[in-house]
């Protein structure tokens, strides 16, 4: 679910910030301490699981909820390869 564009973000913001908030409550009951958390404006909650990797996002507009493979994770959070110059 969407926030509606003509909404103004005086509403929609605290809303979307009550919403993550309850959530967080919710999973952490259920699943323990978040693996990694990310401060606002654009928080971002993260459990790491023998079987899933959970990730819960607070965007300008909506929270995000994630579902992904740890071995797709596992490979998301690899560093970037480091190119040297051909000069």
């Amino acid at each position: 679910d969407v926030a509606d564009d003509a909404t103004p973000m005086t509403v929609v913001r605290p809303l979307l910030v009550e919403g993550f908030t309850n959530l967080d409550v919710a999973f952490t009951a259920l699943l323990g301490t978040a693996t990694s958390a990310e401060p606002e404006p654009k928080a971002a909650l993260r459990w790491d699981l023998p079987k899933a990797v959970i990730s819960l996002h607070l965007g300008v507009n909506a929270i995000d909820l994630r579902l992904t493979s740890p071995g797709y994770q596992a490979w998301v959070d690899e560093p970037e390869p480091e190119y040297e110059d051909e000069d």
